[in-house]
């Protein structure tokens, strides 16, 4: 077994208000706060989304396959 320990830095909670782009307002974010790396908790819900579902095959590199909706979504991960 292999293990890194790491402990908990800066905590941020975020509102994304309606119409705003949810990964353009983390870019700035990340840029205003000087984040170098991140682990993204999410709540709420999303009009439109473009997302990668995995890959097409289990081989390296990952070709990915994406997948979409435009009608609103509930977002909880």
């Amino acid at each position: 077994m292999e293990y890194s320990k790491g402990r908990i830095g800066r905590i941020f909670a975020v509102r994304i208000d309606d119409g705003d782009d949810l990964i353009l307002e983390l870019i700035k974010l990340a840029e205003l706060e000087r984040i170098e790396s991140a682990v993204f908790m999410l709540l709420g819900a999303l009009k439109e989304a473009k997302l990668v579902t995995g890959p097409k095959e289990n081989k390296i590199p990952a070709e990915p396959v994406w997948s979409g909706f435009n009608d609103a979504h509930e977002l909880w991960e």
